[in-house]
């Protein structure tokens, strides 16, 4: 895949939020230009969207299956905390262990 400079342009500026219009004002192109330009960059990435060519372009990825995996594993270790959580109470946590007024540990900010 090879894009000209015109062509990443406006794959960055779709990527921004863009619409034609305002790519055609910004660049001071026509729409139908901007249209080309478009599907251009999408032929080259033989992608049927713009999400196509941002993920060839590697702007844009997909998780592989380690990530997806490690993710459902915190989700439900996060899960399993809050249940213990809410089926203790506090009298009944023993020392050392996590109080339900207790900050959860940062696996939180992982999922």
């Amino acid at each position: 895949m090879n894009l000209t400079p015109r062509e990443m342009e406006v794959a960055r500026l779709f990527a921004l939020g863009g619409t034609y219009e305002s790519i055609a004002i910004d660049l001071g192109l026509s729409r139908s230009t901007i249209r080309h330009l478009r599907g251009s960059a999408m032929d080259k990435c033989d992608a049927g969207s713009m999400h196509g060519v941002w993920m060839a372009l590697g702007w844009l990825r997909v998780p592989g299956a380690a990530e997806a995996e490690a993710h459902r594993l915190a989700s439900a270790l996060i899960a399993a905390v809050d249940q213990l959580r809410a089926s203790e109470s506090d009298a009944d946590v023993p020392a050392g262990s996590w109080a339900r007024d207790d900050p959860a540990p940062s696996i939180r900010s992982v999922a």
